[in-house]
Protein backbone atom coordinates (compact mmCIF):
# COMPACT_ATOMS: atom_id res chain seq x y z
CA UNK A 1 0.00 0.00 0.00
CA UNK A 2 2.83 2.57 0.86
CA UNK A 3 4.52 1.91 -2.41
CA UNK A 4 1.11 2.51 -4.50
CA UNK A 5 0.70 5.42 -2.37
CA UNK A 6 4.31 6.92 -3.10
CA UNK A 7 3.57 6.21 -7.18
CA UNK A 8 0.47 7.45 -7.24
CA UNK A 9 1.89 10.87 -5.57
CA UNK A 10 4.61 10.67 -8.15
CA UNK A 11 1.75 10.65 -10.86
CA UNK A 12 0.18 13.29 -9.46
CA UNK A 13 2.99 15.28 -8.99
CA UNK A 14 3.90 14.19 -13.01
CA UNK A 15 0.53 15.64 -14.31
CA UNK A 16 0.62 18.78 -12.16
CA UNK A 17 4.23 19.31 -13.52
CA UNK A 18 2.93 18.63 -17.41
CA UNK A 19 -0.18 20.86 -16.74
CA UNK A 20 2.28 23.98 -15.43
CA UNK A 21 4.82 23.38 -18.14
CA UNK A 22 1.84 23.10 -21.07
CA UNK A 23 0.53 26.43 -19.49
CA UNK A 24 3.56 28.29 -19.86
CA UNK A 25 4.33 27.28 -23.04
CA UNK A 26 0.99 27.98 -24.10
CA UNK A 27 1.49 31.54 -22.71
CA UNK A 28 4.89 32.39 -24.09
CA UNK A 29 3.57 30.95 -27.68
CA UNK A 30 0.70 33.46 -27.50
CA UNK A 31 2.96 36.11 -26.76
CA UNK A 32 4.82 35.99 -29.70
CA UNK A 33 2.81 37.33 -33.30
CA UNK A 34 1.96 34.56 -34.87
CA UNK A 35 -0.57 33.56 -37.64
CA UNK A 36 -1.51 29.25 -38.65
CA UNK A 37 -0.81 28.80 -41.99
CA UNK A 38 -2.87 25.86 -43.23
CA UNK A 39 -3.08 24.35 -46.98
CA UNK A 40 -5.62 22.18 -48.76
CA UNK A 41 -4.61 20.49 -51.84
CA UNK A 42 -7.00 18.54 -54.10
CA UNK A 43 -5.71 18.18 -57.77
CA UNK A 44 -9.13 16.47 -58.45
CA UNK A 45 -11.25 19.40 -57.59
CA UNK A 46 -12.79 19.19 -61.16
CA UNK A 47 -12.50 16.26 -63.86
CA UNK A 48 -14.17 15.94 -66.98
CA UNK A 49 -16.57 13.19 -67.09
CA UNK A 50 -16.38 10.75 -68.96
CA UNK A 51 -19.77 9.14 -70.54
CA UNK A 52 -20.97 7.60 -73.08
CA UNK A 53 -22.33 8.92 -76.60
CA UNK A 54 -22.29 12.27 -74.76
CA UNK A 55 -19.50 15.40 -75.69
CA UNK A 56 -19.08 16.65 -72.17
CA UNK A 57 -16.51 19.93 -71.98
CA UNK A 58 -14.71 21.62 -69.26
CA UNK A 59 -13.30 24.79 -70.38
CA UNK A 60 -11.67 27.72 -69.11
CA UNK A 61 -11.42 30.86 -71.06
CA UNK A 62 -12.61 28.82 -74.05
CA UNK A 63 -9.39 26.30 -73.82
CA UNK A 64 -10.67 22.56 -73.23
CA UNK A 65 -9.49 21.26 -69.75
CA UNK A 66 -9.56 17.90 -68.69
CA UNK A 67 -8.93 18.22 -65.21
CA UNK A 68 -8.61 21.14 -62.51
CA UNK A 69 -7.51 21.53 -59.16
CA UNK A 70 -7.89 23.46 -56.19
CA UNK A 71 -5.09 24.70 -53.80
CA UNK A 72 -5.94 26.91 -50.90
CA UNK A 73 -3.87 28.79 -48.70
CA UNK A 74 -5.85 30.00 -45.26
CA UNK A 75 -4.52 32.11 -42.33
CA UNK A 76 -5.94 31.64 -38.57
CA UNK A 77 -5.21 34.02 -36.30
CA UNK A 78 -4.32 32.12 -32.72
CA UNK A 79 -2.59 34.75 -31.15
CA UNK A 80 -3.68 36.95 -28.52
CA UNK A 81 -3.71 40.15 -31.01
CA UNK A 82 -6.47 41.69 -33.21
CA UNK A 83 -4.60 43.01 -36.27
CA UNK A 84 -5.95 45.53 -38.90
CA UNK A 85 -4.95 46.00 -42.19
CA UNK A 86 -2.18 43.70 -42.54
CA UNK A 87 -0.15 43.39 -45.81
CA UNK A 88 0.24 39.73 -46.72
CA UNK A 89 2.40 38.46 -49.58
CA UNK A 90 2.24 34.38 -50.47
CA UNK A 91 5.06 32.90 -52.69
CA UNK A 92 3.62 30.17 -54.76
CA UNK A 93 6.88 27.61 -56.14
CA UNK A 94 6.14 25.04 -58.30
CA UNK A 95 8.67 21.77 -58.24
CA UNK A 96 8.42 22.34 -61.74
CA UNK A 97 6.98 24.92 -63.36
CA UNK A 98 5.53 22.98 -66.29
CA UNK A 99 3.40 20.91 -64.26
CA UNK A 100 1.74 23.38 -62.34
CA UNK A 101 -0.34 26.53 -63.33
CA UNK A 102 -2.72 29.02 -61.80
CA UNK A 103 -5.77 29.38 -63.64
CA UNK A 104 -7.90 31.72 -61.67
CA UNK A 105 -7.65 32.91 -58.53
CA UNK A 106 -9.37 34.81 -55.72
CA UNK A 107 -9.26 35.84 -52.51
CA UNK A 108 -11.85 36.56 -49.10
CA UNK A 109 -11.48 37.33 -45.52
CA UNK A 110 -13.76 36.50 -42.42
CA UNK A 111 -16.64 34.33 -43.26
CA UNK A 112 -15.46 34.16 -46.86
CA UNK A 113 -16.34 38.27 -47.15
CA UNK A 114 -14.18 39.19 -50.59
CA UNK A 115 -14.15 43.23 -49.93
CA UNK A 116 -12.18 41.91 -46.37
CA UNK A 117 -9.35 41.74 -48.64
CA UNK A 118 -7.49 43.92 -51.25
CA UNK A 119 -5.64 43.35 -53.77
CA UNK A 120 -2.37 45.20 -53.55
CA UNK A 121 -1.39 44.30 -57.06
CA UNK A 122 -2.12 41.22 -59.96
CA UNK A 123 -0.73 38.17 -58.78
CA UNK A 124 3.20 38.38 -61.17
CA UNK A 125 5.06 34.99 -62.16
CA UNK A 126 8.71 34.98 -62.85
CA UNK A 127 9.05 32.14 -64.58
CA UNK A 128 9.74 30.58 -61.22
CA UNK A 129 7.47 31.62 -58.80
CA UNK A 130 3.60 33.21 -58.07
CA UNK A 131 3.62 36.16 -56.19
CA UNK A 132 0.14 36.94 -54.86
CA UNK A 133 -0.35 40.21 -52.52
CA UNK A 134 -3.52 41.36 -50.47
CA UNK A 135 -4.20 43.50 -47.56
CA UNK A 136 -6.65 42.32 -45.39
CA UNK A 137 -8.39 44.69 -43.49
CA UNK A 138 -9.07 42.76 -40.13
CA UNK A 139 -7.37 39.40 -38.63
CA UNK A 140 -9.95 39.00 -35.68
CA UNK A 141 -8.17 36.34 -32.90
CA UNK A 142 -10.49 32.65 -33.18
CA UNK A 143 -10.54 29.98 -30.70
CA UNK A 144 -11.44 27.55 -33.16
CA UNK A 145 -11.01 27.41 -37.34
CA UNK A 146 -12.36 30.36 -38.16
CA UNK A 147 -10.16 31.25 -40.75
CA UNK A 148 -9.05 34.98 -41.18
CA UNK A 149 -7.85 34.78 -44.98
CA UNK A 150 -7.94 32.68 -47.54
CA UNK A 151 -6.43 32.45 -51.27
CA UNK A 152 -8.19 29.70 -53.42
CA UNK A 153 -6.71 29.27 -56.83
CA UNK A 154 -7.50 26.70 -59.72
CA UNK A 155 -4.54 25.23 -61.14
CA UNK A 156 -3.29 22.42 -63.34
CA UNK A 157 -1.71 19.90 -62.03
CA UNK A 158 -0.45 17.16 -59.44
CA UNK A 159 2.02 18.16 -57.62
CA UNK A 160 1.41 20.24 -54.43
CA UNK A 161 3.98 23.41 -54.83
CA UNK A 162 6.05 25.10 -51.81
CA UNK A 163 4.57 27.53 -50.06
CA UNK A 164 6.24 31.05 -48.26
CA UNK A 165 3.58 33.30 -46.53
CA UNK A 166 5.30 36.89 -45.07
CA UNK A 167 2.98 38.81 -43.10
CA UNK A 168 4.17 42.25 -41.92
CA UNK A 169 5.35 42.38 -38.70
CA UNK A 170 3.93 39.09 -37.72
CA UNK A 171 5.57 35.76 -37.88
CA UNK A 172 3.61 32.50 -38.90
CA UNK A 173 3.48 29.06 -38.66
CA UNK A 174 2.20 25.66 -39.78
CA UNK A 175 -1.11 24.88 -38.60
CA UNK A 176 -1.95 22.51 -36.17
CA UNK A 177 -5.03 22.38 -34.06
CA UNK A 178 -3.37 21.78 -31.03
CA UNK A 179 -2.65 25.65 -31.05
CA UNK A 180 -5.67 26.65 -31.18
CA UNK A 181 -7.01 27.75 -27.59
CA UNK A 182 -10.39 25.41 -27.73
CA UNK A 183 -7.65 23.00 -27.70
CA UNK A 184 -5.38 24.36 -25.73
CA UNK A 185 -9.18 24.61 -22.79
CA UNK A 186 -10.08 20.80 -23.57
CA UNK A 187 -6.49 19.96 -23.27
CA UNK A 188 -6.24 21.76 -19.56
CA UNK A 189 -9.52 20.00 -18.65
CA UNK A 190 -8.76 17.27 -19.30
CA UNK A 191 -5.59 17.19 -17.04
CA UNK A 192 -7.38 18.71 -13.90
CA UNK A 193 -10.04 16.26 -14.32
CA UNK A 194 -7.35 13.77 -14.53
CA UNK A 195 -6.01 14.91 -11.11
CA UNK A 196 -9.03 14.92 -9.80
CA UNK A 197 -9.80 11.67 -10.45
CA UNK A 198 -6.46 10.36 -8.81
CA UNK A 199 -6.86 12.33 -5.95
CA UNK A 200 -10.31 10.56 -5.87
CA UNK A 201 -8.74 7.25 -5.99
CA UNK A 202 -5.67 7.57 -3.74
CA UNK A 203 -8.24 9.18 -0.87
CA UNK A 204 -10.71 6.15 -1.91
CA UNK A 205 -7.63 3.83 -1.72
CA UNK A 206 -6.14 5.00 1.38
CA UNK A 207 -9.56 5.17 3.32
CA UNK A 208 -12.20 2.70 2.16
CA UNK A 209 -10.40 -0.06 -0.79
CA UNK A 210 -6.92 -0.04 1.07
CA UNK A 211 -8.60 -1.04 4.75
CA UNK A 212 -11.28 -3.08 3.31
CA UNK A 213 -8.25 -5.09 1.37
CA UNK A 214 -6.15 -5.41 4.32
CA UNK A 215 -9.21 -7.03 6.68
CA UNK A 216 -9.79 -9.17 3.87
CA UNK A 217 -6.51 -10.42 3.04
CA UNK A 218 -6.00 -11.03 7.20
CA UNK A 219 -6.70 -14.39 7.08
CA UNK A 220 -3.97 -14.87 4.18
CA UNK A 221 -1.27 -12.61 5.89
CA UNK A 222 -1.70 -14.57 8.83
CA UNK A 223 -0.66 -17.91 7.29
CA UNK A 224 1.94 -16.07 5.35
CA UNK A 225 3.09 -15.25 8.34
CA UNK A 226 3.01 -18.12 9.97
CA UNK A 227 4.69 -20.04 7.02
CA UNK A 228 7.46 -17.58 7.19
CA UNK A 229 8.50 -18.32 10.49
CA UNK A 230 8.03 -22.03 10.58
CA UNK A 231 10.33 -22.07 7.49
CA UNK A 232 12.83 -19.97 9.74
CA UNK A 233 12.61 -22.83 12.48
CA UNK A 234 13.11 -25.18 10.09
CA UNK A 235 16.49 -23.34 8.90
CA UNK A 236 17.57 -22.96 12.09
CA UNK A 237 16.95 -26.52 12.97
CA UNK A 238 18.74 -28.27 10.36
CA UNK A 239 21.64 -25.67 10.78
CA UNK A 240 21.64 -26.05 14.52
CA UNK A 241 22.28 -22.78 14.65
CA UNK A 242 20.71 -22.53 18.69
CA UNK A 243 21.96 -25.68 19.80
CA UNK A 244 21.63 -24.33 23.60
CA UNK A 245 17.85 -23.77 22.45
CA UNK A 246 15.02 -26.67 22.85
CA UNK A 247 12.65 -26.84 20.35
CA UNK A 248 10.38 -24.99 22.63
CA UNK A 249 12.88 -22.45 23.56
CA UNK A 250 13.59 -22.16 19.58
CA UNK A 251 10.22 -21.40 18.51
CA UNK A 252 9.82 -18.79 21.00
CA UNK A 253 13.02 -16.95 20.08
CA UNK A 254 11.04 -16.68 16.45
CA UNK A 255 7.85 -15.85 17.30
CA UNK A 256 9.53 -12.89 19.40
CA UNK A 257 11.86 -11.86 16.98
CA UNK A 258 9.44 -11.81 14.19
CA UNK A 259 6.73 -10.17 16.50
CA UNK A 260 9.07 -7.57 17.22
CA UNK A 261 10.80 -6.55 14.24
CA UNK A 262 6.72 -6.37 12.83
CA UNK A 263 6.09 -3.90 15.65
CA UNK A 264 8.84 -1.86 14.85
CA UNK A 265 8.12 -1.56 11.72
CA UNK A 266 4.57 -0.71 12.03
CA UNK A 267 5.22 2.39 15.26
CA UNK A 268 7.49 3.72 12.57
CA UNK A 269 3.77 3.87 9.85
CA UNK A 270 2.30 7.56 9.99
CA UNK A 271 -1.58 7.10 11.34
CA UNK A 272 -3.12 7.56 7.47
CA UNK A 273 -0.39 4.67 6.41
CA UNK A 274 -2.12 2.23 9.34
CA UNK A 275 -5.52 3.53 8.94
CA UNK A 276 -4.71 2.22 5.21
CA UNK A 277 -3.88 -1.25 6.48
CA UNK A 278 -7.22 -1.59 8.00
CA UNK A 279 -5.29 -0.71 11.68
CA UNK A 280 -4.27 -4.28 11.90
CA UNK A 281 -1.31 -4.28 13.63
CA UNK A 282 1.18 -7.06 14.30
CA UNK A 283 0.42 -9.56 16.94
CA UNK A 284 2.30 -12.50 18.36
CA UNK A 285 -0.17 -14.77 17.24
CA UNK A 286 0.53 -14.20 14.08
CA UNK A 287 4.06 -16.00 14.37
CA UNK A 288 3.09 -18.68 16.21
CA UNK A 289 5.25 -21.76 15.29
CA UNK A 290 2.59 -24.42 15.78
Amino acid sequence: MNDFVKKTILVLISVALTFFIQQYYYSKTNEIKKLDVHQSFNPNFLSKPKFPNSNIELKIDGIDKSRLGLFEVSLLNYSNSTYNDIPIHIKITPENTNEFKVITYYATGENNIPDLVKELKPVSFDGKTYLFSYQVSTLNRTEKEDIGFKLSMLFEGSKQPKIDVVAKGISTRAFAWENSPYQQNLTTKALVLLVVFLLIFLILMVLIIGPFMSWVSRPFDRKSDKTYARKVYETIKEENLLPDHDDNQIKTFIQQMLFKQRLKNWNSKSKISKWSLGMRSPQEEDFLIE
